[in-house]
This record gives structure tokens, sequence and C-alpha cells, in this order.
């Protein structure tokens, strides 16, 4: 488990040293296979980030040229975007923000020259005008000419350049107040966007007329480019459509006035998400088995269904690992039929089956289906506990049933899994197992206990002994040290005719069945009691597929609204991502 605040980077550089070195005293056919780890996925972003950075500040370099038709101008334009990246970076480092997709993938290199192209431009401008006259001197007197058309230009038009971005930084003003998991995912990218355009505007004060006049002249001789043929052209296009609309100015203004009506009908209408789902190129599968499935039968049940898609999807499978039940110390509390099925997959250029990962688990779910009596939950490994961990549940969407009788939440949930199973983009629906779990209840005659002189004390540990184990010492192999455990052996503990048989000493030395003292019955009792806020709760899950996560759950909610009834104390809570989403929209727009 990583600390809070590690570099994720660092970690894993550390841990895969000290796995070289681990290996290296390993028994001979003992070796350890790394099956997922975070550093491909970070590679992958970061390339993503390098790549998207270099190509944006190539496209503007060309469409700065295209436009101005000077290349020194658009060097000096282009420029002000590793300086602006420099100051972003560095205000980065010194708030603790750290560079990924998030933060410095939303840099919009366009609206960071923005200004430097208005005064760029009216410097190149007002050089031409004074053309003759700059031609006409030499060395210091030249130099003190492009100083003053710098300066004049830079502070004239200073201020249409900063206004558009000031207003751009008042945007940003609502996603800086965010607070929650909202604010710590969405503020990175809202401060490095801000950064970008403070250090944009501050290298426009400084840097932008330094340059303009060290590396910018005038043409000697005027020569038509392609730069002016193709602004006529545009201009061409541009000016009888503006000529058109001050000539009906109530059309256009009805017009506008429409379109805005309808800007504000559709936006009432639109999906939201609460984050676009990043792919990791892995998959989890969450199979759900029968309450109370024995570790046996799960371990059978889990070899089969790994070696169905190993043997079904050469092309697409690289390694599936599956990890049943909850650790010694559960940070992730899991029975015994909870499996999470880590599925490595190759890279899609291999692919055959199928074009994409929707596919892809629609595929895999029609091959498990040969297995019958398993429901199936597909999600990604860091997307699962990302969800556990802000939300408690591993879904897009947790339907919370709450209530005091756990056998009327528990029937409520069932009809929700069922009216909400045609919902579109609804998928992996999965209900909480809270019941059916297989039990052998002992019931006690007390009458009968204290007639043959025991008490309940000693047949709890007879039984418990005898099935269970008991330590009876300890056994030393070098500095190792293990528990000796005394218990029956395997063939007389599998059924509940050998605890009806179990053999009881009694006050007065004879050996009785145990059946004698207790009644002993096969029985269900809860598989487990989940809470939230000290309330007993079920939660129907579901994730979104295909669709955006609003609209699947404003179709749920009017669906559960629509045809479900719940007696007094009873209530119904949503959470997931929904409840980020609802957080973040509240808080942007009220």
């Amino acid at each position: 488990m990583m600390l809070k605040n590690a570099n994720s980077k660092v970690v894993i550089n550390e841990v895969k040293e000290r796995v070289a070195d681990i290996q290296e005293n390993l028994p001979e056919g003992v070796f350890i296979n790394p099956i997922l780890e975070r550093s491909e996925l970070i590679a992958k972003t970061s390339s993503t980030v390098i790549e998207n950075l270099m190509f944006g500040a190539i496209i503007v370099l060309i469409i700065v040229v295209l436009i101005l038709g000077n290349f020194r101008s658009a060097l000096v334009i282009a420029s002000m975007i590793p300086l602006a990246l420099l100051f972003t970076i560095s205000m980065m480092y010194i708030f603790g923000i750290d560079a990924n997709l998030m933060s410095l993938g939303a840099l919009d290199f366009g609206i960071i020259i923005d200004g430097a192209v208005i005064i760029v431009e009216f410097f190149v401008i007002r050089m031409g005008l004074q053309k003759a006259e700059i031609l006409s001197f030499r060395g210091e007197e030249r130099r003190n000419i492009m100083d003053g058309i710098s300066v004049y230009g830079a502070s004239k038009m200073v201020k249409s350049a900063i206004f558009g971005q000031i207003i751009i930084l008042i945007v940003f003003i609502p996603i800086l107040s965010l607070s929650g998991v909202e604010g710590k995912m969405f503020r990175p990218m809202a401060l490095s966007f801000s950064f970008a355009i403070i250090g944009a505007m501050i290298l426009g004060f400084t840097w932008l007329p330094v340059a303009s006049s060290l590396f910018l002249k005038p043409d000697k001789v005027y020569k038509r480019t392609f730069s002016d043929w193709l602004m006529d052209k545009i201009h061409q296009s541009y000016y009888p459509v503006i000529k058109w609309s001050c000539n009906h100015k109530r059309w256009v203004l009805g017009a506008a006035l429409f379109s805005l009506l309808i800007t504000g009908f559709l936006f009432s209408r639109i999906g939201g998400e609460f984050v676009p789902t990043l792919d990791e190129g892995d998959f989890v599968i969450q199979p759900v088995l029968k309450t109370g499935t024995s570790l046996s039968k799960t371990v059978e049940m889990t070899t089969k269904m790994e070696n169905i898609l190993i043997t079904k999807f050469p092309d697409e499978v690289d390694q599936i690992v599956s990890r049943i039940g909850a650790a010694e110390v559960p940070t992730d509390p899991m029975s015994m039929e909870e499996i999470d099925m880590i599925i490595k997959l190759k890279p899609k250029k291999n692919w055959k089956a199928a074009k994409n990962k929707e596919q892809l688990a629609d595929k895999f779910r029609n091959e498990l289906s040969v297995i019958p009596g398993i429901e199936y939950e597909f999600t990604q490994p860091i997307e699962m506990r990302f969800n556990e961990l802000i939300t408690g549940v591993r879904s897009d969407i947790a339907i919370k049933i709450f209530g005091e009788d756990l056998d009327y939440i528990n029937q409520k949930a069932g009809e929700i899994k069922a009216l909400i199973a045609d919902v579109p983009g609804a998928s992996d629906i999965i209900m909480e197992k809270t019941e059916g779990l297989p039990q052998i209840k002992v019931n006690y005659n007390r009458s009968r206990i204290a007639y043959y002189g025991v008490d309940i004390n000693t047949l709890n540990n007879y039984l418990s002994a005898a099935f269970g184990g008991k330590t009876a010492g300890v056994i030393f192999e070098g500095e190792k040290r293990f528990d000796l455990v005394m218990r029956f052996d395997k063939q007389n503990r599998t059924d509940i005719d050998d605890i009806r048989r179990l053999q009881i000493p009694v006050s007065t030395g004879q050996m009785i069945p145990f059946t004698e003292l207790a009644d002993i019955e096969y029985t269900q009792g809860p598989a487990k009691i989940s809470r939230d806020m000290a309330h007993r709760r079920v939660v129907v899950s579901v994730n979104v597929r295909d669709r955006d996560l609003q609209s699947v759950i404003t179709d749920i909610q009017q669906k559960i609204d629509q045809n479900i009834k719940l007696k007094a104390g009873t209530y119904i809570e949503y959470g997931g991502q929904f409840e980020n989403l609802q957080n973040a929209t509240n808080r942007l727009l009220n």
C-alpha cells in the first residue's frame, strides 16, 4: 500500500528494485510475477500529455505563420508557450500539484498566446507604418525607434490582451471553490490553467516587448505572400456575412435569442458525467457466487472461469490473477464467495475478437454464461478501488435501501433490481448478498445439560476444538514457529451427523452423543449486515455503459419513484459516482 502523498513512479521503481533483490534469495522454481502495476498506465498517460502538448505547440505555430505571414513574428509568439509552461510547472512545484493528465492535459496554448498575438500583430503593423523611418537609421537610433514601438504597442494593446485573460481566470473561480472529492480532482486542473494564464500575462509585460524589439524587423521590399492570399479569401467569405447581418439586424437578433432558448432547452436535457472513464487497458471481473459457497468450490469455479477466458480469447487475454476473500489484515472485507478476477489484456492491435473493451466485455460475459447461477460485474482495477474508497461501493451507481427489517429491505432491493433491468445503459446490475448463508444451528437443551452436570461453555469448547481446531502446542523449525492445532480428521467433520455423533464426557463418567444435549439442524441466516451511518442497508450496484451517468440515474429514479412503495422508516439514497456528480453540480450552479 503506497503512503499518502508519495510519488507513485518513485515508489514503483523502488518496489521493483526490492523485488529483484528478493528474487535472488528465493528457492529454485519460485519467482515473483507482477500482474498489475501502475507504471504502465503512468507511462501511457505521460506520453499522451507530452504528445498533446507537442502537437498543440506545432499546430499553434503553423496557424500563426499562416495568418501573420511572418515567420519571425510566429516564433516570437510561439516562444510564449515554453516560457508559460515553465512558469506553470514552477508554480505547480511550489504549490505541491502533481503533473498528470488532469493538471497538464487541459492546457490550451491557443488561449496562452491569445494576448501575444494581439500585441505582436499591432507591433508589426506599426513597424510597417514606420518602415521608412526605421530603415533610414542604423545602430542605436534604429534600436531606440524599435524600443519605442515596442513599448507603445505593449502599453496600448495590453488592455485588450489582459481583458480576455482576466475573464478566463474569473470563469475558473467556481471550480476553485469545489470541495471534497470533486475539489481534489478538478482544482489542480483549474490551478495549472490559471498559472499558465498568469504566466502569459507576466510575459506579455516583460518578455514579449523585448523579444519583439530584438528579433522583428521590417521587410525592405514588400512581397505578396501566401498569408496575404489566404486572408483575402477569408475576408471575401466573411465580409458579405457581416454586411448582410448589419442590414438585417432584427433577423440576427431574433436568431440569437432563439439560439439562446434552444441552448437552454438542450442544456436542461443534456447528460452528465462526473469524470470521463479512463481506459486503464485491463479488466476486473467480479463474479458473484451463491452465498455460502465453500472455499474449495470457489477455487474450482474461479479456475474454470480463468480457463474459459484464456482458451477462448488467446489474442486478448495476457494473464489472469484472482483474489478470493479477504487477507489476514482485511483492508477490503470480502467473503469466500466474492472474487476479484484481474485480467491483464494484450495491446489492442493484437485483438481479433473485439474492437473495443465494451464489445470484449460482452463476449466475456457470453462465454462465461455456460456456468449457471453466477452474475458478473465488469470494471477496471484503479476505477474499482477509486469508487470503493470514495463512496464505499465499487460501481458507478449505488442504490442504497435503508431500514431496520433486513428481510424487508432485501425484498425491496430485489424488486428494484428487476425493475431497472431494462433501463438503457444500465449494466452489471448486482444486488448485495445479505441473506441465504447456510448455517448449522445448535439449540442447547438446558434441562438435559443440567441433568448430566455439564455446562454450555465446556460444550462450546468441545465443539470448536473438534471442528475448528484448538492449539495444543508449538513446533519450531529453525527460526520458524508454527502452532500445533488439533481437530477431527477431515472425513469426520464434513456432515451435520458428525456433530450429532460427537461424544461428550459427563459427570457420571459416561460418553454421550452431542445430540442428547442439543437440537442440531440446518438453517439459513444473514450473509452479512452492512451499515451506513449506523443504519442497516442493502445496495443494488449498477455500472453504466454506452450512455451518460446522469441520464441513466434519472431513468432509474423515475422508475423507482413510480413503482416502489416503502413502509415508514425505510428510505432510498443514491451513491457512487453519481453522488460526486451531484455534489459538484450543486456547488457550481448554486
